[in-house]
């Protein structure tokens, strides 16, 4: 028995559900148990020590996989959703090899400040580092290539003040905030799919901040005043791995994996009205 959330597993691939707040790979930057501890000690493997160099291209696969214990890929701590391990050397090998030739597709759902105008469209901008953040990244011409897609699903245009205010008031009875002051701090949301096609750190999260449509919930590319407001309703970024499709690694199959929108994140969109679906 195992607490691993499984949707999938052979003698090749694991594929988990991944929850909100679950740190992927061990780190010398933190204490937590992460994800990548927790599958070792389900596969038998020996976590890898902390504070190697990664390996480069040269490097054999067994020596690859030891390092890795078998992660394919990484989400951020507070997005939830599909994520594939690998069982071996072999597979493993093999699934950055479908991920390096962009031949794995991953859709991710997110719901964002305002209405975007483009039902559909193309961020295609280098990332890189922000200069005066190192935390978080931005659109930089000299930053590495970096290519989203996006399609809106359903526009909200309204937010449940009363509701809200009266759980604000009740907590803060001393500080004001109106309807008509929190009519313009929400105005409106657009619930979309996303599609990263390149693997850059953050790179929906700063492609869609770029676009002047930041994620709900998102501490660390919203200003902090409407973060602290996001976070009564939602409690972390709106960010979802909604599902994945590649190759088997070893029989070359086609496979494709989906995993629901948690309940924190349905919680957040009853908060919202006056949908249009598209």
């Amino acid at each position: 028995m195992t607490d691993l959330p499984i949707i999938f597993e052979d003698n090749d691939l694991l594929v988990l559900n991944k929850a909100a707040g679950v740190i992927v790979n061990r780190a010398t930057s933190h204490q937590q148990v992460s994800l990548q501890d927790q599958v070792s000690t389900y596969l038998g493997l020996t976590p890898p020590p902390l504070g190697l160099p990664a390996p480069d291209e040269s490097t054999p696969p067994e020596v690859v996989f030891a390092f890795r214990a078998g992660m394919v890929h990484r989400l951020d701590k507070d997005t939830s959703g599909v994520i594939l391990w690998a069982k071996n050397p072999p597979s493993l090998a093999n699934l950055l090899r479908q991920f390096q030739a962009r031949q794995v597709h991953k859709t991710y759902l997110c719901l964002v400040h305002g209405l975007e105008r483009e039902r559909e469209g193309r961020i295609n901008l280098p990332l890189d580092r922000d200069r005066k953040n190192r935390q978080i990244m931005s659109v930089c011409p000299t930053g590495r290539f970096a290519l989203t897609t996006y399609e809106v699903i359903n526009y909200y245009r309204t937010f449940d003040a009363k509701r809200f205010l009266a759980i604000y008031q009740e907590k803060f009875p001393g500080k004001k905030l109106t309807a008509n002051r929190l009519a313009q701090i929400y105005q409106g949301f657009s619930l979309m799919r996303a599609w990263p096609h390149t693997g850059r750190t953050h790179q929906i999260r700063a492609h869609l901040t770029h676009l002047g449509h930041p994620l709900v919930g998102d501490a660390a590319y919203l200003p902090r005043r409407k973060a602290a407001l996001d976070h009564w309703w939602c409690p972390r970024q709106f960010l979802h791995a909604a599902d994945i499709q590649l190759c088997h690694p070893f029989t070359g199959s086609p496979l494709h994996f989906s995993a629901p929108l948690p309940e924190d994140l349905q919680l957040a969109l009853t908060w919202l009205s006056d949908q249009e679906s598209l």
